[in-house]
């Protein structure tokens, strides 16, 4: 081999990138040279040095086909080597800027390798497990691939990554849509219900996650089987829901028999929404006790009388 291209070889060792400035000087046979290394480097497991030397390949070459294959190898290879920074900048540069160049089946699996470096420490900082890190990871992965019907696993990854950092509303947004494009998956929608149930506590000002949760139960209890065992669970679950909203309810009529809120007229709706709605709870039982309280009827008693004087 020349003695030139020794030079040109140990100083893409050393300096890296710094090689692209001498790229261009290279000849034919020197290029194809630095090939066999950088293959033969990557064939023997020196993964970092072969990553240096695709690098070096892709700047020299001027055909954009071959810079993408170049740049795929430079990734994989700092993938392998376990350095997960290049091997994200590389894979996302891939992607890009070579869009017609790209073997997404192949990057796709790469990228999932990636993301579990991320999710498990390797290559990261000190060790440090990145899950947020994990998570960018699939969010290029599903932007590579919309298809919510191809992407199932994916996307199911990408909610568990999201509710291990409490990211609990995009996860369950990652259901949704799951289950709109594949309504037949009772699977996520058992880990969909359980979410919002959980999400309904924290926040549920107009009701609206509660009726998705008894809506999403009442699904799921209609089509699988008999002998589901997840169904005595989902059954305990729409007892439960129908128990928060009753007691939702119960708590504004309570509000409105107030002294400093009270609105009988309201408060009595509340109640008797309460016991149509809900009739097997505890709060319609609470609400039919408090219909019948003598102070309440006359509350009520007062307040019609007192808007029939003022119909005179």
């Amino acid at each position: 081999m020349k003695s030139k291209y020794w030079f040109v070889v140990l100083f893409v060792a050393f300096f890296g990138s710094a090689f692209c400035a001498l790229s261009a000087d290279l000849t034919a046979e020197e290029f194809q040279e630095l090939q066999n290394v950088a293959r033969t480097e990557e064939k023997e497991g020196a993964y970092k040095d072969a990553a240096k030397n695709y690098s070096a390949l892709v700047e020299a070459s001027s055909r954009t086909e071959e810079k993408a294959t170049f740049l795929l190898h430079e990734a994989e290879c700092y993938l392998f080597a376990g350095n997960v920074s290049d091997a994200r900048q590389g894979f996302t540069t891939l992607l890009n800027d070579y869009p017609y160049f790209v073997p997404y089946d192949r990057v796709i699996e790469r990228l999932r390798q990636l993301a579990e470096c991320y999710e498990q420490g390797k290559g990261t900082f000190f060790g440090f497990k990145d899950v947020d890190g994990a998570i960018s990871i699939y969010r290029l992965i599903l932007a590579e691939n919309p298809s919510v019907q191809a992407s199932l696993k994916d996307r199911l990854k990408f909610a568990e990554l999201l509710l291990e950092t409490k990211n609990n509303i995009e996860a369950a947004s990652v259901y949704f849509k799951i289950l709109r494009e594949i309504p037949s998956q009772n699977d996520v929608r058992y880990l969909y219900v359980k979410l919002m149930l959980k999400i309904s506590r924290t926040g549920d000002g107009d009701g609206s996650k509660m009726r998705v949760v008894r809506r999403e139960i009442q699904r799921f209890l209609d089509t699988v089987p008999k002998d589901d065992k997840r169904r005595e669970e989902m059954e305990q679950l729409l007892t439960e829901s129908k128990e928060i909203v009753a007691g939702r309810k119960l708590i504004q009529a309570k509000f409105y028999l107030q002294k400093y809120h009270r609105h009988p007229e309201v408060a009595r709706r509340y109640l008797h929404d309460t016991i149509r709605d809900f009739p097997d709870t505890q709060a319609a039982a609470e609400a039919a006790a408090l219909l019948k309280q003598e102070s309440l009827t006359e509350i009520f008693s007062n307040g019609k009388n007192s808007e029939s004087k003022g119909e005179k």
